[in-house]
């Protein structure tokens, strides 16, 4: 069983939205320009770890491979008339980003991990480590990301686990973790927000794997609480998420509320 340390952390926010996302697949997926925005952003943070070079997108090779990214990114939509705009739009928010780190201190960048329990295969990409030891993880949006985004996120918890499984450290080793993120609202600067994953967090992981496991052996997922249900979530409905699809008995009749017929 293979589940992406992103996946974990839709089964964590609601086990229901978790099934309708990556089970059923009802939940149509786009990539919307803040997404790209987002994939160029952190190619742009790649390049100048990997060739230590703060301004290497913007070179001819380095413009080359934004265009590659931002085509894969557009699925293969030809590239040569719109990445140059974007990227102008996108020049402050990458000058924040690179500010906010010490070229020589970063290294291992899109670093592939994978992590092992209960008969799940974690897998996920870390954007970059500092001093070969700290996780670190690139954000783009609106907003700045909060300590409580970062407190949330067992995304970093498997990142973490990951990292302390291959080098032979156990699980519980504690691994400091960082968000590094920019804001559309805010271009031109930076936030840094730091968690330590300690050992509770590792338990944490290793009781979630196994409800995750149950929940697909038993194929029951039930909504979160109302008070943890996320604003943004397609299931709602009238923001009584848990008590709609209940009522509903969520399969297959919501699927017309969701996905609308032609």
């Amino acid at each position: 069983m293979y589940i992406s340390a992103s996946q974990l952390d839709r089964f964590f926010t609601c086990p229901l939205l978790y099934k309708a996302t990556y089970i059923d697949r009802i939940i149509p997926f786009h990539k919307s320009p803040s997404m790209v925005e987002g994939i160029l952003f952190h190619k742009a943070m790649e390049l100048a770890i990997r060739h230590q070079d703060r301004y290497f997108y913007k070179s001819k090779q380095g413009l080359y491979e934004m265009g590659i990214t931002f085509d894969k990114a557009h699925d293969g939509l030809t590239s040569a008339e719109y990445v140059q705009p974007m990227l102008d739009r996108l020049d402050a928010l990458i000058e924040g980003g690179l500010r906010s780190f010490n070229l020589q201190s970063m290294s291992n960048t899109e670093m592939k991990v994978y992590f092992h329990v209960y008969g799940i295969q974690y897998f996920g990409i870390i954007d970059a480590l500092k001093d070969n030891e700290i996780i670190i993880d690139f954000k783009t949006g609106l907003r700045y990301k909060t300590q409580r985004d970062i407190d949330n996120s067992m995304q970093m918890v498997v990142y973490a686990a990951a990292i302390n499984d291959m080098r032979g450290r156990p699980l519980e080793y504690p691994v400091e973790v960082q968000y590094i993120s920019v804001s559309k609202n805010d271009p031109g600067h930076y936030r840094i927000v730091k968690r330590i994953i300690t050992a509770e967090d590792i338990y944490k992981l290793l009781a979630l794997s196994m409800a995750l496991k149950e929940a697909i052996r038993t194929d029951k997922f039930y909504p979160t609480s109302p008070a943890k249900c996320p604003q943004w979530c397609p299931l709602r409905k009238n923001g009584e998420c848990g008590v709609y699809i209940k009522k509903q008995k969520y399969f297959p009749a919501i699927h017309s509320a969701i996905i609308p017929k032609d």
